[in-house]
Formats: structure tokens, sequence, C-alpha cells
């Protein structure tokens, strides 16, 4: 019975995240996103040298995101050796899942809202460092 209430408590709690993200760590997660963004329009000569700033800010993103899911896989792998309902972890990664399927799918809509523009490349990349921040910014708080 412990076990289904946990799963019930752990599926709510992503679905919870995942649906309905925090204004707190949205905002925070935005200014930092706009400070990385401002550090590679101010220290780059050209549009390419820009979008290769991007480019490196955006894997550096994508290392912490994965060192921050694979965190917090350990702690559901730990809760499931002591419980033994694995549901929770498979909903776990089935929500990161469709989480990448949602920053990648937003991305490119502002990709071709800007398609006229030279500056659609960079735009898709600036929602991607900003959309995954968030999502290492609801990590973190359901970490704490």
């Amino acid at each position: 019975m412990k076990s289904i209430s946990s799963f019930n408590y752990a599926t709510v709690l992503l679905m919870f995240c995942y649906l309905v993200p925090s204004s707190a760590l949205a905002e925070s997660a935005k200014n930092k996103a706009k400070r990385l963004i401002a550090e590679c329009e101010n220290s780059t000569a050209n549009h390419t040298a820009y979008a290769i700033c991007l480019d490196e800010t955006e894997k550096q993103i994508n290392r912490e995101l994965n060192a921050w899911i694979l965190d917090a896989e350990d702690k559901l792998r730990a809760q499931v050796n002591k419980s033994g309902n694995e549901s929770m972890l498979s909903e776990f990664k089935r929500a990161n899942a469709h989480y990448d399927k949602f920053i990648e799918s937003q991305c490119r809509s502002v990709f071709f809202q800007n398609l006229s523009s030279s500056e659609a490349a960079s735009k898709f990349r600036a929602c991607k460092i900003t959309k995954t921040l968030q999502r290492i910014e609801q990590l973190k708080e359901e970490s704490e």
C-alpha cells in the first residue's frame, strides 16, 4: 500500500512540474538565460561567432541538465530498490522524454516565426537555452 501512495505522489508531482511551471523558477531561469545570451552578444564580433557561442552555451546547459536528470534518476532508483515499484522511475523518464519534445517543438515554432529574419537560428538557440534552464530549475526544486 505504501508503494502505491508513493507512486501516486511521485506521478502527481512530475505531472504538476511538467504542466505548471512555477513563475518564480521560470523567472530565475529567464534571468540566467538573458545573462548568458548577453555574454555571447557582447563577446562576439560577428553573427557566426555569436551562433557558435550560443551553440557552446546550449551544449554546456544540456550537460548540466543531463547531470540533474541522472541525479534524479539515481534518487528514484534508490526508492525503487526499497519499494520494488518501478513505475515512478519509468514515469520520470517518460516525462523527461515529453519535456525534451516540448522544448524542441516550442523552439522550432520560434524559429519558424522568425524565418524571414536573419536571426531565426539564433532565436531558436536562445529559446532552447531558456527552456532548458527552466527545466533545470524545476529539477533543482524537486531535489530539495
